[in-house]
């Protein structure tokens, strides 16, 4: 507690004067203060030659600590002193010295997923912990919710560490269950905090969620085939979810066939006079690959045979809308006519 107050305590000082000074100079730890360690043989104490180091031969550095620098340190012993609060028997936590990552861990371990994403911001670390612990949480309520056991799932300890973080507005109470709860929060957090372009932390959550041995949620099979269609098929041939690949590859070349593009992000179907439809083809190799070496079942024969005809029936207005546009293309005059034509005519 002293620790954070003298953090708050010099926040307020260097606010108060000129930003050109509000910077601190910081003595650098005794252990530090050689410029090079003795080499091997050598006495720490003296050199090679056997003459004794003086004192003033050691050299003394500092630190410049700038505002950015002590806010940081300051949320670090006051994600720490959260920790004590929750749990008054980790009071080992604020006077052990602990990484920001290590908090961060702690912090994830106590649900305390709102402070540990604040220390990952301000020491510009990976939100991978927060949603691998996040999605552990959601899994572990999930198989409570499904053996029924009350106490558990509605328990104070659940809504204790839901309370700890952010429920938003969007997050309804049609299902006020600690599970949709913690779904829901889950969500928000992809929503907000992948970055445009990015499945970093789609594939962390899915990764997490099927090696424990759940299935994806529907918001979230949605919202990942939006932004990477090819690695979520990937994802589900890497755990044998072959048939879940091969209703979700039928799904995805309707799509590109102009039946419901609109739900993996395809701004143009296949046709003639549109833009080229891109095709994870590589991708639907290793799903046939790993359908003809588990052939031995009747439901997987079918599967291959349904996403072998789908694939067929693309090929087949492939072919039609590439001859379109050969066509189309033929019967536009070449670039020299154009240039040619405008010259006669001027």
């Amino acid at each position: 507690m002293k620790q954070a107050w003298c953090y708050l305590t010099a926040l307020s000082c260097l606010r108060l004067v000129d930003p050109k000074f509000a910077w601190i100079v910081k003595p650098v730890p005794s252990n530090n203060l050689m410029d090079s360690e003795p080499a091997d043989g050598m006495s720490p104490k003296r050199t090679s030659d056997g003459e004794e180091i003086l004192n003033k031969s050691i050299k003394r550095r500092i630190e410049v600590l700038e505002l950015a620098d002590i806010k940081r340190e300051y949320d670090l012993v006051h994600s720490r002193l959260q920790l004590i609060q929750k749990d008054p028997n980790a009071i080992h936590t604020a006077s052990v010295p602990l990484s920001a990552s290590e908090t961060v861990a702690l912090l994830v371990g106590g649900g305390l997923f709102d402070t540990a994403i604040h220390v990952c911001q301000a020491f510009d670390l990976s939100l991978a912990p927060v949603f691998e612990g996040l999605a552990s949480r959601c899994v572990s309520l999930m198989h409570q919710s499904t053996r029924n056991v009350k106490e558990h799932f509605d328990s104070a300890e659940t809504w204790e560490w839901l309370a700890e973080n952010e429920i938003t507005d969007t997050q309804c109470v049609s299902d006020p269950s600690g599970q949709r709860q913690a779904w829901l929060l889950l969500q928000n957090y992809l929503n907000r905090y992948e970055k445009p372009g990015m499945t970093t932390y789609h594939r962390c959550v899915a990764t997490r969620l099927l090696a424990l041995g759940a299935a994806l949620p529907t918001w979230f099979q949605n919202s990942y085939k939006k932004h990477n269609i090819a690695e979520l098929l990937m994802l589900y041939v890497m755990y044998d979810l072959v048939s879940e690949a091969v209703e979700l590859t039928v799904e995805y070349i309707d799509a590109t066939l102009g039946h419901g593009k609109e739900y993996f992000g395809l701004k143009h179907a296949l046709h003639g006079t549109a833009p080229p439809v891109w095709m994870p083809h590589n991708v639907f190799d290793h799903i046939l690959t790993a359908l003809s070496e588990n052939r031995s079942g009747l439901v997987l024969t079918q599967v291959e045979k349904m996403m072998q005809c789908k694939l067929d029936q693309y090929y087949q207005l492939l072919e039609r809308a590439s001859e379109a546009k050969a066509t189309l293309i033929g019967q536009l005059p070449s670039s020299s006519a154009m240039i040619t034509s405008l010259m006669e005519t001027t």
